[in-house]
């Protein structure tokens, strides 16, 4: 029944139900109140009749002593008399138009009328008597009748005694009624005060009941949830607090099955998902911990992260932790040491969080990208020191023998030596070329900067490759603006030449490559604008990457390492600038290295 009301209604009905009680409370005790009213206006009217009764029978008592006293005049009586019989009338008017009284009062007032009515016939007699005093004896002693007069004094008699007793009874129960009414109106008003009061607590302790135990429910419902137990249906009703319950149902049902989706993510995930204390311990741990670090993340909970790094990088972890809880989050790499004595490569990804003091990881397997990296660095200094070696001498070999220094050469043999020489020629670009960009993209070659012009840069390349571009028939040309780098000017000469080099092989026979610096005002763009076939939109976006080549071909004989376009964007990028590629409105493709230019103060001393 409580169910179906809301908390509203029951609130209503908190309040409504003690004050209807209490207004039927003051409607009965304004009924005693009217009730006692008139018992007590009941008394004061007794008490007002018996004083009246008393006041009268003391007056008529008086005026027949007054008749009966021998030798009293006539003039003095009369008077008397008339005032008496009209008390008389005016008296019984009264006792016959008085309310309702008790018993014993209303006797009383019987008596005392019928009393009066003989006292009036009394003094109307001797009223006349009085009146008439030449009356004769006879008709005095007719009206002046003995045995009237005694019944008279029997009755006043009876009367005086009766009026007596009933004024002491009166004295005595008067105050007991009062008091019993007082004593019976103190008590209605104390129970119910206290009934109002028992109502008002039994009201609340039952909706609080009622309140507090589904209130209760949907408490245990959620510590039941964040303990991952199954949750019990929801409550019955239709109140607010049902609709509560069956709101925080669906939601913890929709949570759980978030919650078994992100965990079914996290335990397929390749990376270690976990997070760690103020104290570096493991809070919580993903299931590939298992598999990428060989212990179960049960294992983990509670363990310091110490206990899983190497030595070597234990310190550089402390710190790096304790400067991502002032910074909010960061990045590094660290070795852990596996159960089997193994010491892996993993990179870590931190988020610090002010609100739990906990810190949050994605720690990924670098391994493999570290092995590769050794592999790389190897195949470099082989390269470097057992490959350079070696290519340098059978160039200078090549180079003697082609000269003729041992003698004639037949010319089949001087062909065949001419393309070996060739081939040697390429692989020592692409040795010097992985050599560059690998220094580059460490960042271990210095760039010698200073002041330089970008016109120097233009015809320094452009004279450089001035023997190719007639070889292929291509016209370079070098426009005459200029301004102010800050730079190396050996490399940025080697970025311009590899553009300029790229833009002959695909240029067309008798066609023009332009060189021009466009500056503007805080850079300046050195621009190599060809007339070739152009490249596909599809295979601009990747056309500086490593190896990557477009698939139109060359006007030139030989094959490309795929670096030269790469060397270009490091150079860029390591002077604090960039590159880009897009076609020319007539035609053909524009390579621009956007670079920054020196202040107009200095670049003005320069000029």
């Amino acid at each position: 029944m409580l169910n179906k009301l809301t908390v509203t209604q029951k609130g209503v009905l908190l309040v409504l139900l003690p004050v209807v009680f209490e207004l039927l409370f003051v409607w009965l005790l304004s009924a005693n109140l009217f009730q006692a009213q008139k018992t007590f206006a009941q008394v004061q009217s007794e008490r007002d009749t018996l004083i009246l009764l008393h006041k009268i029978h003391v007056s008529t008592s008086r005026t027949a002593m007054a008749v009966f006293t021998p030798h009293v005049s006539s003039e003095s009586v009369l008077p008397a008399l008339n005032a008496q019989l009209r008390q008389i009338n005016e008296t019984q008017a009264a006792l016959a138009t008085r309310p309702v009284q008790s018993a014993e009062v209303s006797d009383v007032c019987r008596e005392f009328d019928k009393q009066l009515t003989l006292l009036h016939t009394v003094f109307n007699r001797m009223h006349t008597v009085m009146s008439k005093p030449d009356l004769h004896t006879g008709e005095r002693a007719r009206y002046m009748d003995p045995f009237l007069m005694i019944s008279l004094m029997s009755e006043n008699r009876k009367l005086t005694k009766r009026l007596d007793q009933l004024e002491n009874d009166f004295q005595k129960r008067g105050p007991e009624r009062l008091e019993a009414i007082k004593k019976e109106l103190l008590l209605f008003l104390i129970i119910g005060i206290g009934l109002g009061g028992v109502l008002s607590l039994l009201l609340s302790r039952i909706f609080a009941r009622d309140i507090i135990s589904r209130l209760n429910f949907i408490s245990q419902q959620a510590e039941g949830f964040f303990q991952d137990k199954p949750l019990a249906l929801p409550q019955e009703g239709t109140d607010e607090i049902a609709q509560l319950d069956r709101t925080f149902y669906q939601t913890a049902e929709t949570l759980r099955q978030t919650r078994l989706r992100e965990k079914a993510i996290l335990d397929n995930a390749a990376d270690v998902i976990c997070s760690l204390d103020t104290r570096y311990r493991f809070v919580r741990v993903s299931a590939v911990a298992e598999k990428c670090w060989g212990r179960r993340p049960d294992d983990l909970l509670g363990t310091p992260v110490s206990m899983l790094v190497s030595e070597d990088s234990l310190d550089e972890t402390i710190r790096v932790l304790k400067k991502i809880a002032q910074d909010g989050k960061g990045e590094f790499e660290n070795q852990i040491v596996l159960p089997t004595g193994t010491i892996t490569d993993f990179h870590w990804s931190v988020k610090w969080s002010e609100t739990e003091k906990s810190y949050f990881c994605t720690v990924h397997d670098v391994s493999e990208i570290r092995a590769v990296e050794r592999l790389k660095a190897r195949f470099l200094s082989i390269v470097s020191h057992d490959l350079r070696a070696p290519i340098t001498s059978v160039g200078i070999s090549l180079n003697i023998l082609t000269e003729g220094k041992r003698g004639a050469i037949p010319e089949k043999a001087a062909s065949v030596l001419s393309r070996a020489e060739s081939s040697l020629s390429t692989l020592t670009v692409l040795v010097n070329e992985l050599l560059d960009l690998d220094k580059l993209e460490a960042g271990k070659m210095a760039l010698n900067s200073s002041a330089v012009n970008a016109i120097d840069i233009c015809r320094n390349a452009a004279s450089t490759l001035d023997g190719l571009a007639k070889s292929a028939e291509i016209k370079l040309e070098v426009a005459d603006q200029d301004c102010v780098l800050w730079g190396d000017e050996l490399r940025l000469t080697q970025a311009l030449t590899n553009l300029i080099s790229n833009a002959i092989k695909f240029s067309p026979k008798n066609s023009v490559v332009k060189i021009e610096v466009v500056p503007s005002t805080d850079v300046a763009e050195i621009q190599v604008i060809d007339q070739g076939p152009g490249i596909p939109d599809a295979e601009k976006p990747y056309i500086f990457d490593k190896f990557k080549q477009t698939s139109v071909k060359s006007n030139l004989k030989g094959k490309s390492s795929g670096l030269g376009l790469t060397i270009v964007k490091a150079i860029a990028e390591a002077h604090n600038g960039s590159v880009a590629v897009t076609s020319a409105p007539s035609g053909g493709c524009v390579f621009s290295i956007t670079l920054p230019r020196l202040t107009g103060s200095l670049e003005s001393d320069d000029l």
